[in-house]
């Protein structure tokens, strides 16, 4: 598609400078650019890539000067997210359920599915109106996936999962395979039964080879809108609130509750049974050991309130001049103390 740099400035809400005539035939990353392609700058630095990319355009943030016909905007991120939605490949036309696939008794079927090859749906399934199952998905008995929701190729979902609608799950994410919990018993460990279910509400996003866990009893909840990252593991009888950001090799461990809007960066650790209050955010490589009240930054391991933490990194990078003058300080001590028992 295209449109002109007018109609793209009308789509992001952005003051327009230079020819609004221009057609925009593209969106391009800084190195891959021609004159038929709007770029992204993000600050002035990028800026300057821009204007000697070789694109047409540019989308800039308030306060950069361009020599390119460009958009203003407060916020390139957003507007990049705009256009990106506004720029993508239609969605496919569905394409039915593939001759290969093998659906159990009983499966219910919305209206205008694209079903690919070699996908299992087990027996009791329902399934929404609009989803797209790829190929060599295997969905259990007795699940239900919601209206317009979208499983890549190789998703497994366990036994009485539930999906709601226009959710995303990418490949190799498997969503329902039993808690890790053990009892020790006469020298061997002995699996604890997990016979709850794992329920991921509206709009959520699972990332590629992530696992969600069902719950020993009740169910693992995911709460509407969040997005989880590739490679994360979410334990039995997590419940998150609503649009959490858990990003790569996050790990939550079993029976923690997450509020609503917590972000837990990259390879961010919580122990189990820990309440972690609304809009809480921790910093990446962080292990959290204790709950946390609503708003704070946490970061480090043990995490700690954000100020806390840049106050203990920055005492941390002065203890080697520290230890050489506590050193000097009893160097000298014990020389006044010999002259001293000399005199």
């Amino acid at each position: 598609m295209s449109m002109t740099l007018s109609e793209v400035c009308e789509l992001v809400g952005g003051e327009l400078r230079g020819d609004g005539a221009l057609v925009v035939e593209r969106l391009a990353a800084l190195d891959q650019a021609d004159e038929g392609s709007l770029v992204f700058a993000f600050d002035p630095a990028a800026v300057v890539q821009a204007e000697a990319s070789g694109a047409g355009s540019a989308v800039v943030r308030t306060g950069c000067q361009c020599a390119l016909p460009h958009i203003v905007v407060p916020d390139v991120r957003k507007a990049q997210s705009v256009l990106l939605r506004a720029f993508q490949p239609p969605r496919p036309a569905p394409t039915g359920v593939h001759p290969t696939a093998v659906l159990g008794e009983g499966v219910v079927v919305g209206s205008d599915p694209s079903i690919a090859p070699y996908a299992v749906i087990g027996a009791g399934t329902v399934l929404g109106a609009r989803v797209v199952i790829g190929a060599h998905t295997v969905i259990g008995e007795r699940c239900a996936v919601g209206d317009d929701t979208i499983l890549k190729p190789h998703v497994t979902l366990y036994d009485g999962v539930r999906v709601g609608a226009r959710c995303t799950i990418d490949s190799g994410a498997v969503v329902g395979a039993d808690g890790y919990g053990f009892t020790h018993d006469g020298g061997q460990h002995q699996l604890v039964p997990q016979i709850g279910g794992v329920v991921i509400e509206d709009e959520c996003e699972i990332g590629a080879n992530t696992c969600i866990d069902r719950a020993t009893l009740g169910c693992t909840r995911i709460g509407a809108g969040t997005k989880i990252d590739n490679l994360v593991m979410v334990a039995h009888n997590v419940r998150t609130g609503r649009h959490c950001l858990l990003i790569s090799q996050v790990g939550v461990a079993g029976s923690t509750t997450l509020g609503n809007g917590v972000v837990l960066a990259g390879q961010v650790g919580v122990a189990d049974h820990l309440d972690i209050g609304d809009g809480v955010m921790v910093g990446a490589q962080s292990g959290v050991a204790k709950s946390a009240a609503p708003g704070q930054r946490l970061m480090g391991t043990p995490a700690l309130p954000g100020i806390e933490f840049h106050r203990m990194m920055a005492a941390l990078t002065r203890l080697p001049d520290m230890m050489r003058e506590a050193r000097r300080a009893e160097r000298e001590a014990r020389a006044a103390a010999g002259q001293e028992s000399g005199g």
